[in-house]
Order: C-alpha cells, then sequence, then structure tokens
C-alpha cells in the first residue's frame, strides 16, 4: 500500500506542477509573439478553468470506464496538450494564439481527469484516514505548483523551450504508467453512486459555515496563482534578473509554504482552525503589499523576496486546516454521521474551488498589469483579501477569539466537564 501511496503523491506533485512550469519562461516568448498581458492571463487561467467545467464530466466518466483506465485516459489528454505546446513557437501571430489556447484547453482538461482519478483513488482506498491521505496529498500538489517555474526554468534554461515540454511528457507517462501497473483492479459496485445522492454537493457548498472556508480556500489559491502571468515580466524589467534568476524568485513560496506545513503539524488538534484560516489570509494580503511595492515602501528585491516568502506561509495556512474545519462543521451543523462520505463530497466541492483561485489569479493579474500596472494590480488584490478575511473573521467569529486569547475548539460545556472530572479525580485520591 506503501508503494500505491507514493506512486499517486508524485504522479500528483508532478501534474500539479505542470500548471505553472511555463510561469519564468512563456510570458517573454508570448509577448515577443504579439500577446498581451491580458492575454497571457487569459491563457494562464484557462487551465483552471476547463478543469471547473470538466470536472463533472470527468467524475461521470470515471465511474463508467473504472479508476485505472480514467487515470490513463487523462494522461493522454494531458500529453497531447503538453506537446502541442512544445511547438506553438514555430508559429507567428494568430495561429500561435489559437494553438496556445488549445494546448491549454487540453492540459486543462487531462488534469482535470488525473486530479479527479487521484482523489477518488485515496478516498476508496482509505477511508479510515482520508483526511491525513488527502491532506499530504494536497501537500504534495502545492508543492509541486509552487515548484513548477523552478522546475520549468532549469530545463528551459538547459535544453531550451521544446525539450522542456519534451522531458515533461516522458516523467509524466512514466508516472503514469507506474501508479497504472501498482492499482489494484477495483471491484464494480454501485455503492458509491447510491451514496453519491444521499447528499447535494449544491446544498453542502452553500452551507452557512462551509461557503465563507471555501471562499478562504478560493483566496489562498488565487494568491500564488496571481503572479504567475505577471511577475517573470516585472522582475525582468525592474531588477533586470536572468531567467535562472527568475525561476528561483518564482520557487520562494516553497520555504514558507513547508514551514506552514511543519507549524500546522506542531498545533494541538484542539487549537481552533478557523483561527489559522484567519491568520493565514491576512499574511497573504499584507504579502502582496511587499511584492508591489505598495504605500511608498521602496522598489527593492528583498521585498519581493519577503513577501512571495509570506504568500507560500499565508497561502499555506489558509488551504491546509480548511478540509478537517469543513468535515467537522458541516458534519456538526448538517446532522451527517457518514463522515466518509462527507469527506468525500467535500473534497469535490473543495477541489472545484480550488481551481475556481487557480483561474481567478491569473485573469486578475492579466487585467489589472494591462490596465492600471503591475503595483497598484497587486495592492488591489491584496487589499481584497484583507477585506475578505475581516469578513470571514468576524462571520465565524474567529477575530473575536482571536482578541479574546481564546485559540482552544473545546466548548464551555466540555470545559466544565473536564473540570468536573478533575474534582472527581481528586475526590476519588482523598
Amino acid at each position: 500500500m506503501a508503494v500505491i501511496l507514493l506512486s499517486i503523491y508524485f504522479l500528483y506533485f508532478w501534474a500539479c506542477s505542470l500548471y505553472s512550469i511555463i510561469a519564468p519562461f512563456f510570458p517573454t516568448e508570448a509577448k515577443a509573439k504579439g500577446m498581451g498581458e491580458d492575454q497571457i492571463g487569459y491563457l494562464f487561467s484557462l487551465y483552471a478553468i476547463l478543469a471547473i467545467l470538466f470536472s463533472p464530466i470527468s467524475g461521470k466518466i470515471m465511474m463508467c470506464v473504472g479508476r485505472k483506465k480514467f487515470l490513463f485516459i487523462g494522461c493522454i489528454i494531458e500529453t497531447v496538450g503538453i506537446l502541442l505546446f512544445a511547438f506553438v513557437t514555430n508559429f507567428d501571430g494568430d495561429t500561435f494564439v489559437f494553438l496556445s489556447f488549445a494546448a491549454r484547453i487540453l492540459q486543462g482538461m487531462g488534469g482535470s481527469a488525473l486530479t479527479v482519478t487521484l482523489f477518488a483513488l485515496i478516498a476508496n482506498m482509505y477511508p479510515e484516514d482520508i483526511e491525513a491521505k488527502l491532506g499530504w496529498m494536497e501537500t504534495m500538489g502545492g508543492v509541486g505548483l509552487i515548484l513548477g517555474p523552478l522546475i520549468g526554468g532549469g530545463f528551459y534554461s538547459l535544453v531550451g523551450y521544446t525539450l522542456t515540454f519534451v522531458i515533461y511528457v516522458v516523467v509524466l507517462a512514466a508516472l503514469t504508467v507506474a501508479t497504472f501497473l501498482v492499482l489494484p483492479s477495483p471491484k464494480p459496485s454501485n455503492d458509491t453512486e447510491k451514496a453519491a445522492r444521499k447528499l447535494s454537493l449544491l446544498k453542502l457548498a452553500f452551507n452557512g459555515k462551509v461557503f465563507p472556508t471555501l471562499l478562504v480556500v478560493m483566496f489562498g489559491m488565487a494568491g500564488p496563482s496571481y503572479l504567475e502571468p505577471v511577475l517573470s515580466n516585472h522582475l525582468k524589467d525592474n531588477f533586470d534578473l536572468s531567467i535562472e534568476m527568475i525561476s528561483v524568485v518564482f520557487a520562494l513560496p516553497v520555504i514558507g509554504y513547508t514551514t506552514a506545513v511543519k507549524g500546522q503539524t506542531m498545533l494541538p488538534k484542539s487549537f481552533d482552525r478557523r483561527i489559522v484560516l484567519t491568520v493565514g489570509l491576512f499574511i497573504e494580503g499584507v504579502a502582496f503589499f511587499l511584492v508591489g511595492p505598495s504605500f511608498g515602501l521602496p522598489s527593492e528585491i528583498y521585498l519581493v523576496i519577503t513577501g512571495l516568502i509570506l504568500i507560500g506561509l499565508g497561502g499555506a495556512w489558509a488551504y491546509l486546516p480548511s478540509l478537517p474545519y469543513m468535515i467537522d462543521a458541516a458534519a456538526k451543523d448538517m446532522k451527517i454521521d457518514d463522515r466518509e462520505h462527507l469527506s468525500d463530497c467535500l473534497s469535490t466541492v473543495m477541489g472545484t474551488f480550488h481551481y475556481v483561485g487557480e483561474a481567478l489569479g491569473p485573469i486578475s493579474a492579466g487585467l489589472f498589469t494591462e490596465y492600471i500596472g503591475f503595483n497598484e494590480g497587486v495592492t488591489i488584490f491584496g487589499g481584497a483579501v484583507l477585506i475578505y478575511t475581516v469578513i470571514f473573521g468576524l462571520i465565524t467569529k474567529a477575530l473575536v477569539n482571536i482578541f479574546r486569547c481564546k485559540c482552544n475548539r473545546k466548548s464551555k460545556k466540555t470545559g466544565e466537564n473536564d473540570l468536573k472530572q478533575k474534582l472527581i479525580e481528586g475526590d476519588n485520591k482523598n
């Protein structure tokens, strides 16, 4: 089982890194071909948009053909998209734009198929430990998303544009085949399909406690993806950095991300996850002011570096605690006993908002940068994150708990019971 789990994790890591590998070098190539900043932003967001639209379809097809077969189908679709991307620079003008968008569409469809299948595999194979396993898979995906620019920029510097995508195809195919071979053959059953009818995903998503948290997930994912289509040109124009150095700068959020993961594991289980989510959003919003820089701060590379590390830290804290918090909140609020099925449903809904954030970031970046400039754009985006931080903190009462230094999720009743138990134990000793 450990071999299967590792295969799934590494495949998800590589699939997520594919989303962002083009960040350090493609904007420069596209700009030379005549694409505007807004078009580049649309192109980056297209992957997530197609993933949003294709995810429900992916689930239905997967149930018809089986998880193992659909994993392979997703790989084929994504491979075609990557190979098409490898040769778009051989064309100019409208043909270059059309083929670039077509390649990104295929990548989004294939990536959605892979993601839906891998989530389903985890949910099916580890029902007793689904939260932990999905959490680690999302961690691998987040690291892949952050390291994608470093990997892509490294290959680009060593072997050039076309071979970068060819190498990616070879590794993706090898990881898919390895995962396909170690996966057990699924047993035909209609249990999952029957269970899916018991809980409405729409009703679950718009639950009073779930929906505000889904928006936190959206902002948490929109933050890192905002910078992908615009940061490389900003660094090149303002700090004269090479492609290699830009790739390194793009990977800096991984420092904050890994720090956040380590810090999250050190917190006691009773720690209020609403506080972690609120603090994560706050850090992400402030970090954008440093990247700009905003409010008269000096345009220095050390501020950009600090901001990027903090974006990784804040984005992780705005994402990692969200699923277990929503499971606990929805189970209590909606009186759902089947936590395994609830985890599956919330993972699906959360995945959708994950992609909404990944689409929102590049679209906002392209529009803001094209029409009002990079600095003003990141200031507006960071301000929007901070505004929602306050809204979420008020709705969930996280801000009240922060100001009262009440970080434990135990209720007053639970605390009274603990006190009574201690008194009883004391009487027994006497």
